[in-house]
């Protein structure tokens, strides 16, 4: 009797054997991708729950909150009080990272003075600060303000006008209509954040922005902060009123580049010079991380209220607010 051969795979068969695996692919992927988010996220809000722990150390060390910018005159060449170093310098030994904040003198030296010197320590990425989520592969943001982090300390509501202040106003902290818990030159104890740790943010996220855009720069006070004015996430135009802009106000921005994730205005010259307003953003779908100053950690949507936004950036404005409303 002939034995037949074995029938192997038709074109046909095999192009639906491709079809049918490209198809379970295509329905996977979304899947994958949303649990590498996810994993992403969880890494950022454990560096945020990190470092208002390394706050809460810090207050506990010095009995007050990190001054979010240290600036004083230097000590020679300009009566114009200037940025030494930020709430993310002082902070470093409670991060692990002393070996930074000793390698030059913060203390003496301005951004100028390291510069001049050829000194870069102000130029290192610290891993622990760069959100997976963003683009950790953004280099510098130019010789004089350095490495960027995507966390940022919560100011209060207003604008930090740090330009030509004297040193009087270098402590009432410029143009800041309601502070938040880090301000120029000093911190806040904890007794005084009568609103609640709980109910008060500390820490938030920050998007990079490819080029000289200053948003970030960790060691530079202002570049270092965020503002509660408006949403995580916000438009250049507030959608209730298309003629308000909600666009961030920046030393170096970016304008173009940023324009479909963080509009901005550069405040590089003219009357403008000096001031600074950035909103909290982050990569993440739908909203951003933030650290309360008790050091939880919770993600805050995009819609968020408003009211209740911006009742959570201020430590002492006798605000009370619904977690429902925030979180």
């Amino acid at each position: 009797m002939k034995r037949s051969l074995p029938r192997g795979f038709t074109l046909v068969e095999l192009l639906v054997v491709i079809a049918i695996i490209g198809i379970l692919v295509a329905l996977l992927l979304p899947a994958i991708q949303a649990a590498r988010e996810a994993s992403r996220r969880s890494q950022c809000q454990n560096t945020l729950h990190n470092l208002g722990l390394a706050a809460l150390n810090y207050e506990s060390s010095r009995k007050t909150f990190p001054p979010a910018d240290v600036r004083r005159i230097p000590k020679e060449g300009s009566d114009n009080p200037k940025s030494f170093a930020s709430w993310v310098t002082e902070t470093l030994p409670y991060v692990e990272q002393s070996g930074i904040l000793e390698a030059t003198d913060w203390k003496g030296e301005t951004l100028e003075d390291r510069v001049e010197a050829k000194d870069t320590t102000h130029h290192q990425f610290i891993e622990f600060l760069l959100c997976p989520t963003d683009r950790p592969d953004i280099g510098i943001v130019n010789e004089f303000y350095g490495a960027r982090s995507n966390y940022v300390a919560n100011a209060g509501m207003g604008e930090y006008w740090a330009e030509d202040l004297t040193p009087e106003q270098s402590l009432e902290n410029g143009h800041l209509t309601a502070l938040g818990p880090f301000r120029v030159n000093r911190g806040m104890q904890l007794r005084q954040v009568t609103d609640g740790t709980s109910n008060t943010i500390a820490i938030s996220e920050l998007r990079f922005v490819e080029g000289q855009d200053t948003r970030g720069a960790m060691h530079f006070g202002p570049a270092s902060l965020y503002m509660h004015d408006y949403p995580p996430n916000a438009p250049e135009r507030n959608p209730a009123q298309p003629t308000q802009r909600w666009d961030d106000r920046t030393r170096h921005c970016e304008r173009e580049l940023a324009r479909d994730f963080a509009p901005c205005r550069p405040v590089s010259s003219n009357s403008w010079k000096g001031l600074w307003h950035h909103s909290a953003r982050s990569q993440h779908p739908g909203g951003v991380n933030v650290a309360m100053v008790d050091g939880s950690t919770h993600f805050v949507s995009d819609d968020v209220d408003l009211i209740a936004w911006q009742a959570a950036g201020t430590p002492d404005g006798g605000e009370v607010i619904s977690g429902d409303l925030l979180f």
